[in-house]
């Protein structure tokens, strides 16, 4: 998805629009797990795409309970949680992230394998809105 298209399109009824990211911050801190998960809405709350929601990976779209990060919830649970957050059959879902596509993508797959098809990923995700100078929400 081109940000010029996602530009012209902020307003239309039928988009949703969502920041994915997922931070991991590497540390010697602890031997046997080399980083720290960070959900990136501290970054979302500072500024984001006009009209855009944040998705919650590790809180919201993760098996409760699991031993391991980010394992896929149980299918119905997964679909509820979308509807939750605004994802229906008639709307063209739009997902960004901040550093790399991996949680963009991520969240493709995860959509996908419940139904949903109208799925795209912003062309160079935040970054590239960033640089092309377009409107952002500001806290």
């Amino acid at each position: 998805m081109d940000c010029v298209w996602l530009n012209s399109n902020l307003h239309n009824a039928n988009v949703r629009i969502f920041d994915c990211s997922t931070f991991l911050n590497y540390t010697d801190d602890h031997p046997t797990k080399p980083y720290d998960v960070v959900s990136g809405f501290s970054e979302y709350k500072k500024a984001h795409i006009p009209n855009s929601a944040f998705l919650d990976l590790q809180n919201s779209f993760s098996k409760k309970g699991s031993a391991y990060s980010f394992t896929l919830p149980e299918l119905t649970e997964l679909a509820v949680a979308f509807q939750h957050e605004g994802v229906g059959n008639n709307c063209h879902v739009i997902l960004y992230s901040r550093n790399g596509i991996q949680w963009a993508t991520r969240f493709w797959w995860m959509l996908y394998v419940v139904g949903y098809k109208k799925v795209s990923i912003l062309n160079g995700g935040f970054q590239e809105w960033l640089n092309l100078g377009l409107q952002q929400r500001l806290k």
